[in-house]
């Protein structure tokens, strides 16, 4: 099965009842709240899970901050988590966590936990944290940044790494309850879905109609909206988009061809349009994912 229905059925399992539950539970004993982060940098919060602090959601209440800790999520803590299992700090100076969430051996996604300080913030951070707040044109006066800091939960090291631990063996819990239900997920896609998805592979860098894509399989544009939908988790859009979105960044990565020509080889028809999208779906604009991933 195509790799993007795979992480969307990932994302519509986690949202089930029982996964819920389960992350629900972890994080009322815990106290802290629970996250998902997709494979394209996408945070999808828990449902009922413990809130976030104060000092997050004053980060994400605007754009520039928002994308500073966006970017230093997965320049730091994701990162890490590929390449060991730890974590690391967010832009304001906070503790996180990534568990990779681990379906045949490979990773689909990543539980983050954290926003919290194993130590009161002290000066040197909160000026880490106003510099880089300044390097994206947010001038924040430092009482204000002293005010939202002296709201952080503090944990020991020794109860953050028990809670990592725990969080651990649950993703793992959930990766068995999942293997169950994507055991054979080709199989369980209809035969004019699997035809559908595989013409939008072969064809995602033209310019396709979810109409014509209808009519190659033989279906009614609202049937197909329909079983599209409930066979892959997404809409005909999205999957496009995210296929076109994909495949850009491995040519961002790994070509020397300018932005423009790697948004129109990938079947946008609009930089602006790329952009917007890009950005919406990676958390970062296409240059800056380039500067970020370049031949790594």
């Amino acid at each position: 099965m195509p790799r993007i229905i795979r992480q969307a059925l990932v994302e519509r399992l986690l949202k089930s009842p029982r996964a819920a539950a389960f992350l629900r539970d972890f994080s009322a004993a815990s106290g802290i709240p629970v996250r998902f982060a997709t494979l394209l940098g996408q945070e999808v919060p828990i449902t009922g899970s413990q809130p976030e602090p104060a000092i997050c959601q004053w980060m994400r209440s605007n754009p520039e901050r928002s994308r500073l800790c966006n970017q230093t999520i997965q320049e730091g803590v994701l990162a890490s988590a590929r390449a060991s299992g730890c974590g690391g700090l967010c832009a304001a100076g906070l503790r996180e966590a990534a568990v990779p969430l681990r379906l045949g051996g490979e990773i689909f996604g990543y539980l983050l936990v954290g926003q919290i300080a194993v130590r009161p913030l002290d000066l040197a951070g909160l000026n880490r944290w106003r510099h880089a707040l300044d390097r994206v044109g947010q001038r924040v006066p430092p009482e204000q940044l002293e005010a939202l800091a002296a709201s952080v939960e503090v944990m020991t090291e020794e109860r953050f790494a028990a809670v990592v631990r725990l969080l651990e063996w649950s993703a793992a819990q959930i990766a068995g309850q999942m293997e169950d239900q994507l055991a054979a997920p080709v199989e369980q896609l209809s035969p004019p879905i699997r035809k559908a998805a595989a013409y939008i592979r072969s064809h995602f860098d033209e310019p396709l109609s979810l109409g014509a894509v209808a009519r190659e399989v033989g279906m009614s544009r609202e049937h197909f909206c329909t079983m599209f939908h409930k066979g892959t988790g997404l809409t005909f859009i999205d999957y496009l988009t995210r296929l076109r979105i994909e495949r850009a960044g491995v040519l961002l990565r790994e070509s020397d061809r300018t932005v423009t020509e790697i948004a129109l080889a990938c079947g946008f028809q609009s930089i602006s349009h790329f952009n917007r999208r890009f950005l919406a779906i990676i958390g970062e604009s296409p240059t800056a994912f380039r500067r970020r991933n370049k031949h790594s």
